[in-house]
C-alpha cells in the first residue's frame, strides 16, 4: 500500500525484543534451544500485535474482528494462483542450497564446507539491499499495473536496478580486492579462509546479474506473473546451478573455484530467458486485474 516506515518500526522491535530476550532466556536464565524459541515466538507476536493494533487504530478496511473472517471462493483463488508459486519457489531455492552443500562436501570437505558456509553468509548480506529493492519493485509495479499504469511500472523497475547495481556492483568490487578480510569476519582457520577466499571470487560474478534478475522478477512478480517466476527459480536453482556446479568443480575438478561458478551460470541463463520473455510481450498482460475484476463479478452476483 505504499507505507514501508511502519513494517521497518515493526520488524525493528520485534529484532531488538528477540536479541534481548535471547540474553535474557539463553544467557541469564539458561533455557537453551527452547529460551531461543520462546523469544523468537515472543517477538514475533509482538510484531503481530502491533500490527493489528496499528491498523485498527488507522481505519484499516479489515477490523479483525471474529464476524468478519469469511472465505469467498474467487478471492481465494486468486491467492492461491498468485501466491502458491512463490511459496514453491522459495522452497525450491532452499533445497538447492542442499545440493550444492553435498557438492562442496565432495569437493573439499569441512574446511570447505565452513568456507562455503562464510561466503553464504556474506551473500545474505549482500542480498539484502538487492532483496529490498526488488520487494518495493514489485510493491511499485502491482499498484500502477492496477491503475493500468504500464509505463510507470517499467519506470519503477528500470530505478530499482539502477540502484541495485549501484549497491551490488560496489560489493562485488570489495570482495574482489578484499575477499580475505570478509572471509576472516567468520573464523581464523586458514585452510578454511583459503577455502572460502576461492569460493569467493568466482561466487561472486553473480553480483554482477543479480541486479537485473532480482528486479526484473519483482517487477513480473508486482503483475502477477508469479508462474514465470517459479520456473525461472526451478530453472537457476536446479536445472542450471546444481548440474554446472557439479559439473565445474567435480567433472572438471576445478574444485570450489567450479563450485562458486554454478551461480552466476545460472543467473545468465535465467537472466537470458527474461530477456526472451520481456521481448514476447506477454509481461503487459495483468493477471490480477483480470482475476480481481473476474472475482469482484462474481461477487456481486
Amino acid at each position: 500500500m505504499g507505507n514501508s516506515k511502519q513494517p521497518f518500526y515493526f520488524v525493528t522491535t520485534a529484532c531488538i525484543t528477540n536479541i534481548v530476550l535471547d540474553l535474557l532466556f539463553v544467557g541469564v536464565l539458561r533455557w537453551a534451544a527452547f529460551g531461543a524459541a520462546l523469544a523468537t515466538v515472543t517477538s514475533q507476536a509482538l510484531s503481530v500485535s502491533l500490527c493489528v493494533i496499528y491498523m485498527v487504530k488507522n481505519n484499516f478496511p479489515f477490523d479483525f474482528r471474529p464476524r468478519s473472517f469469511r472465505i469467498y471462493g474467487e478471492q481465494l483463488r486468486l491467492i492461491f494462483k498468485i501466491g502458491f508459486p512463490t511459496c514453491v519457489q522459495n522452497g525450491v531455492s532452499s533445497l538447492s542450497f542442499v545440493f550444492i552443500t553435498a557438492i562442496v562436501n565432495i569437493v573439499g570437505g569441512v574446511t570447505a564446507s565452513a568456507g562455503v558456509g562464510a561466503v553464504g553468509k556474506l551473500n545474505s548480506f549482500a542480498l539484502m539491499p538487492v532483496q529490498a529493492m526488488s520487494a518495493s519493485v514489485s510493491s511499485m509495479s502491482a499498484q500502477n499495473f492496477g491503475a493500468g499504469r504500464i509505463d510507470r511500472a517499467v519506470s519503477a523497475c528500470r530505478i530499482g536496478v539502477v540502484f541495485s547495481i549501484a549497491i551490488s556492483y560496489a560489493f562485488f568490487t570489495l570482495v574482489q580486492i578484499f575477499p580475505e578480510s570478509f572471509v576472516k569476519i567468520f573464523g581464523n582457520d586458514p585452510r578454511m579462509i583459503q577455502d572460502g577466499v576461492i569460493f569467493l571470487r568466482s561466487y561472486s560474478i553473480n553480483f554482477l546479474l543479480i541486479p537485473f534478475t532480482f528486479c526484473i522478477n519483482g517487477f513480473l512478480i508486482g503483475g502477477g506473473h508469479t508462474f514465470f517466476t517459479l520456473v525461472n527459480t526451478v530453472l537457476s536453482s536446479i536445472l542450471l546451478r546444481v548440474p554446472v556446479s557439479y559439473f565445474f568443480g567435480i567433472a572438471l575438478s576445478w574444485g570450489l573455484r567450479g563450485v562458486g561458478l554454478g551461480a552466476p551460470m545460472a543467473s545468465a541463463g535465467v537472466l537470458a530467458v527474461i530477456i526472451i520473455y520481456l521481448l514476447s510481450g506477454k509481461w503487459k498482460y495483468n493477471v490480477i486485474r483480470h482475476d480481481k475484476a473476474r472475482a469482484e463479478e462474481v461477487m456481486d452476483e
